[in-house]
This record gives structure tokens, sequence and C-alpha cells, in this order.
């Protein structure tokens, strides 16, 4: 137990029930004499035999082969032994091998929460591993000289490909049509399930803008920030246009991320328990790195424009290439026009530690930094007793990351659409890959990729679940119709698994 707690499973304790656990080890460390007394026959090798538990040695090894429920009872009756000093008759040895088992269990416990924060991506074996291989783009190093050789030759076509590519200018945007942001226009954003992206992309052909926009004035925006209204959003529109016409990476994706912010950002600030933790200028950071974090995305990723010594890769020395120039081409777009959409009216926090919040969490979006993202989060829940004490950013860029790889998390109509589009994006460009002679990882290949569906599955569970749950130890109920959307995808996905195994 602890402070002012009786050992209520232990032995009989006579004369314990007003003593202090810490107040009493702190007198066994320091006088071995005024130790434990143990009563009614008690002690603690006796307590060990009779649960079959190993007992304690002076190395302490044996504690290697415990198991946590084995060293939670000897935890508690060693701490409830070193709270009964009402004996005067202790024997100092045996109340020192009780304080030493005490800090032995103590150390024990700390071990095993760092490794199992170590071994969480691990606990489903080689199956995690590959699925988040896979997505991460990590591939095996060269075993072989022949490997070498072929990489060497292939090298050639890569410099003659880029050769022949053409750079687009940003002054080759396309014109801009006026935007009429009219109450009528607004979208529902307050039901997760009420939002579909593609159906407003039908409708508007401006999706990013309009989810942006109607977060701007629902939240009155327009009273924090400095830019006027009308500037904000022509430049948002100007952002948009620089989202190519990608399967996957185009503006309803950065529509959508945007939307799956603002819902966790409205509904978390809404709880009586978070009151105080995010405000409006936390929000304008947010929805400006979920608007961005795919800048101008020209379709390919990370493994293929570091292989293919890509100009992007050049420029950012291999370090999250695309996620770099994401958000440089935005902060580069904004300079351009003469915004700056992050200054606002208050006297803090100053735009120079909003741009880099909003370069974090967007370089935090590269797949690389999947696992430290979300360990980092659940280290933040583990040291805190409150979900406002959590560091802000440490929670943005998980939040922000969730989003960007969580359309499993939407309605499943809507979901198996992003399944198809990000899929037929992979297999592009392995296609790219085929023809510079490179060898695409099984994922970006078409034909050695598992179906739909088996990718589907190991994407769920390998890579969507652990980081959605991690997010989830802080959103309570707020997540309650997103993972009720997860579990029915993934039956789903798990159903036409099933049924093409059986075929």
């Amino acid at each position: 137990g602890g402070p002012g707690e009786l050992v209520e499973n232990g032995p009989a304790l006579r004369g314990a029930e007003d003593l202090c656990f810490n107040r009493s080890l702190r007198r066994v460390e320091s006088d071995p004499k005024d130790a434990v007394a143990y009563t009614s026959g008690s002690s603690l090798g006796a307590f060990c035999r009779e649960r079959q538990i190993p007992l304690p040695s002076q190395s302490g090894d044996i504690f290697e082969s415990s198991t946590l429920e084995d060293l939670l009872d000897v935890f508690e009756f060693s701490a409830g032994c070193a709270a009964a000093l009402s004996c005067s008759s202790a024997d100092p040895a045996l109340a020192k091998r009780t304080s030493e088992a005490v800090r032995r269990v103590r150390k024990r416990f700390v071990d095993l929460e760092r490794g199992m924060k170590k071994r969480s991506w691990h606990e489903a074996g080689e199956d995690a591993d590959l699925w988040l291989n896979m997505h991460m783009g990590i591939r095996r190093r060269f075993r072989t000289l022949s490997e070498i050789v072929r990489k060497v030759q292939v090298e050639n076509r890569i410099v003659k490909h880029w050769q022949h590519q053409t750079r687009v200018s940003k002054d080759n945007i396309r014109s801009l049509s006026k935007l009429s942001f009219t109450e009528s226009t607004r979208i529902n954003m307050d039901a997760w399930g009420a939002f579909d992206v593609f159906q407003l992309d039908q409708e508007h052909q401006r999706p990013l803008t309009q989810v942006f926009m109607t977060i701007w004035e629902t939240r009155g925006l327009a009273h924090l920030c400095k830019t006027k209204r009308q500037k904000a959003c022509a430049f948002v529109e100007l952002m948009e246009a620089q989202y190519q016409q990608n399967p996957y990476h185009n503006r309803m994706h950065a529509a959508d991320v945007t939307m799956v912010v603002y819902y966790f950002w409205s509904k978390l600030r809404a709880q009586a328990s978070m009151e105080g933790y995010f405000n409006e200028v936390d929000l304008l950071v947010l929805i400006f790195a979920a608007a961005c974090h795919d800048l101008a995305h020209p379709g390919l990723n990370n493994d293929f424009v570091v292989k293919t010594r890509h100009a992007l890769a050049l420029r950012y020395n291999d370090k999250s290439p695309m996620e770099n120039f994401h958000v440089a081409t935005a902060f580069e777009l904004m300079q351009e026009q003469g915004i700056s959409l992050l200054e606002h009216n208050h006297p803090s926090p100053p735009v120079g530690a909003l741009r880099g919040r909003v370069i974090e969490m967007v370089l935090a979006t590269d797949m690389t930094q999947h696992k430290q993202v979300v360990a980092s989060f659940a280290s933040e829940m583990s040291d805190n007793d409150k979900v406002q004490d959590v560091d802000k950013l440490t929670f943005e860029k998980l939040m922000l990351h969730v989003a960007d790889i969580g359309h499993p998390l939407r309605p499943e109509a809507v979901h198996r659409e992003w399944s198809r589009r990000v899929t037929n994006e992979f297999f592009a460009i392995g296609d790219k890959e085929k023809e510079l002679g490179l060898q695409p990882m099984a994922l970006f290949d078409r034909h050695r990729a598992p179906s739909l569906a088996k990718g589907q599955v190991g994407f769920l569970n390998f890579v969507v679940k652990p980081a959605w749950s991690t997010l989830c130890l802080a959103l309570g109920a707020v997540g309650e119709a997103p993972e009720r959307c997860l579990r029915e995808n993934l039956a789903s996905w798990e159903e036409e698994a099933r049924r093409e195994d059986e075929a």
C-alpha cells in the first residue's frame, strides 16, 4: 500500500495500523535494529514458500524469473513488514534483507516498465516489424557483391531520369476562381460520421478551403489573427491549388486531416477536465499544420526520392525530405504573398514559436517517426497524473499523425475509398522504381503485394491501432465514434481476407 494505507492482504500485522510505509521504510534503512518484527510466526521466507515464489537471495538474481504478480505479492508483504515496527525484538539481518528486497522490487518495476515500452512495438512479433518497415520504407542492406554491382548499374538510369524532368515553377500555378464563402457553404464537422470529403469535393472543388474557413468562421479566428479574412481565404485557396491530382496525397486528404484534428481539438476543449489547456492560438497552429502537411506532394515517398537522389533528398540531406519540402513550401508561399497567417493579437506566444511548432508537427508525420511520436506521448501519459500536464507539442504531434494515417477511423465507405486510393498511389511509385531498374518493396509492387483486404488488416493492426490506442488514453469519450468505425472496418477486412483464403 501507499503512504497512510494498510497492507490488507498480507498476514496479520499487529500494531502497524497507524504507521506510514514511507516513514517506516526510512526508519528501517537508517537503523536496522529498529526493524521488522514478523508476527504470528510469519516470515518473508514462509510467505514466499507458501505461494511458491522464489525466495529473494542476497544477489537478487532470482527476481529475473519472477512474474509481475509474484513481485507485487513480495513487495506488498515486504512493505507491510517494514511498517510493523511495534515489536522491539527485531532481527537486524532479516530487516536488512527485507529492506533490500523492497528496493530490488522497486527497481524491477522500473525495469519492467521501460522494457514494456521498448517491446510494445514487437508484441506481435515479426508481423508487426514487417508491416511497420513496409510503411516506414525500411529496407535490408546489401548482402552480396552482385547486389552492389546492380545498384551501380541502375544509377546511370536514375541520373538520366531526373535530367529529363521538368521543374514546375510557382509562377505556373493555375488561375484561381474567387471563392464565395457564405453561411450556406459551412459544413458540419461536429458529428464524426457527417463529414464526407469526397462529396464536399464534388460540390465545391475546394474542400480544404471550405474546411479551413468553416473553422475560421466558427471559432472567430478573424478576431485572433492580424490577417484579414479575405486574405486568409485567398491564401488557403492558393495553398490548395498546389496540391496535385494524386490518388491519395491531394487536396481532399489535406481537408480530411484538417477536419479530424479540429474534431479532436474542439471535443477535447469542451471537456471540463481540459479547461484552459487548449486555446484558439493552438487551434490556428494545428489546422495550419494539417492544411500544409502534404503541400505540393509529388506522389512519391521519402524512400524513392532518397534512392533516386531526387533534388529534394539532396536539398534536405535525406532527412525527411518530403515533410521538409511540404512545410518549407507553405512558409515560402506565405512570404511570397506577404501574409503572416500566424501573427495574432495576443501578447504571446511569439510567431517564431508558433512557426517552430508547425514545423515540428509536420516533420512528425514522416512514418520513420511513427514509433517515436507514439512512444513519446505514451511516456508523457505515464509520467503525468492529468492529461492537462502532458506536453502540448507532444500531444499535437500525435493528433496530427493519427489524423494523417487515420482513414481507418472514418466510416466504412470513406475508409474503403481512401484504401483504394493509397494502394494505387503506392503501385504507381513501384512502377516508377521498376522503370529505373529498382526493386520496389512488396507493398509497392502490384504483382507481389498482398490483397487489399490483407494489406489493410496488417495496416490497421500494426500501424493504426497502436497509435490510436495511445491517443485514446487522453481522448476518453471523444474517441468512441472513431473507435467504433475502426472496429467495424477491421472486422470487415478480416472477413474479406478470410473469404479469400477459403476461395
